[in-house]
């Protein structure tokens, strides 16, 4: 694993410091993050990790041609009991993705690779999956997008997806209007068909910044079905502070596994988000050009006639740029259980910080 990031990361400087002797455009951004955290419960239970992340873009164009590549390397440690000697981790290093893209006309573009895609702050659909066809077409009014995608076929599994975007451009007082469209065929599972409508839209009226997303999830086959919806409320510094206010429901079967990181509001509590409902009420302030200081509280229920508390969460951190492209954070969290917390009726809580220099 060291000698393949060794290579990738040589790879990664060889093609950037040949760039001078190349006749188009290589550039290269970056981001490392050290993270870790230290975790307990009131039964006595605690265990701490770290992490470490490295990201490299990489960007060739030459002409009409452009070539992408996406490289990360990353390793984690636990740690049982504060015992270094009990530590377990291990290391990736990968290829996130990597693509080819030509401009054949002034508003039709082609695109060839393997790449994710993501819709809004919830649904990261085919995240390293993928390889894609894409045409990319601009409107004077949107920008319209149609991926063909093949995420696996092997031997009996054929996964196959046709994604389908609408950005427009001029949409009146609408700073963001966009509508997705994704249908997935596995003909291993019995030719099941499942499909995905979404919508996301920003609105601002003056200091006042409206946000919806919606997604709503079909199936004909064994597989997962509902609808959600997430609603942002935000003053900007209407108060000499930033005040945000999340609202989420879903209901029906939803997996979890169907939303991405994005979705998790909270810094302990993950996991299933079927038939639940959480409200976050978030505030940040800019204590001066080097120290911002953020708070949350949120409560997490089940959607349905009961009505029922997970539980509540509150967190607080503070960021100090240290540079700027570097930055320090840390933070606490605790969990206070609910009504039908179950098994996890314990106060939990979370110590956590992370380093950040971006290039």
């Amino acid at each position: 694993m060291k000698k393949l990031s060794i290579i990738m990361l040589a790879l990664a400087f060889a093609i950037v410091s040949a760039g001078a002797a190349f006749a188009g455009d290589v550039s290269m951004t970056g981001k490392y993050v050290f993270d870790g955290e230290d975790r307990s419960d009131n039964t006595g239970a605690e265990g701490a990790w770290y992490d470490d992340d490295l990201d490299i873009t990489l960007k060739i164009t030459e002409g009409n041609v452009t070539a992408g590549l996406a490289l990360e390397i990353s390793d984690d440690e636990t740690f049982d009991g504060g015992d270094i000697n009990n530590s377990t981790g291990g290391g990736t290093s990968f290829v996130n993705d990597y693509y080819v893209m030509y401009q054949a006309m002034d508003n039709l573009s082609l695109k060839f690779g393997q790449y994710g895609y993501t819709f809004g702050n919830a649904i990261g659909a085919y995240a390293y999956g993928g390889h894609n066809v894409q045409a990319n077409y601009g409107l004077d009014a949107a920008d319209i997008s149609l991926i063909l995608s093949k995420i696996e076929e092997d031997g009996e599994d054929d996964d196959d997806s046709m994604i389908l975007t609408v950005n427009v451009k001029e949409a009146g007082p609408f700073t963001k209007l966009g509508f997705a469209y994704i249908s997935e065929t596995n003909d291993a599972s019995g030719d099941d068909e499942e499909g995905f409508i979404g919508l996301e839209a920003a609105l601002p009226i003056g200091p006042v910044a409206f946000s919806l997303e919606y997604g709503s999830f079909s199936s004909d086959g064994a597989g997962d079905g509902g609808n959600y919806m997430l609603f942002g409320f935000g003053l900007d510094e209407l108060v000499g502070f930033d005040l945000d206010l999340l609202v989420f429901n879903s209901n029906e079967d939803l997996d979890a596994s169907m939303f991405g990181n994005d979705y998790d509001a909270m810094k302990i509590l993950t996991g299933d988000i079927a038939e639940t409902t959480w409200a976050a009420l978030a505030a940040s302030y800019a204590y001066n050009d080097n120290l911002t200081l953020a708070g949350k509280a949120l409560v997490y229920g089940v959607a349905g006639p009961d009505d029922d508390t997970i539980g509540m969460e509150f967190d607080l951190s503070g960021t100090y740029a240290l540079a700027d492209n570097a930055s320090y954070a840390a933070g606490y969290a605790s969990w206070a259980p609910g009504d039908i917390a179950g098994a996890d009726d314990d106060t939990y809580t979370k110590l956590w910080h992370r380093l950040t220099f971006t290039f």
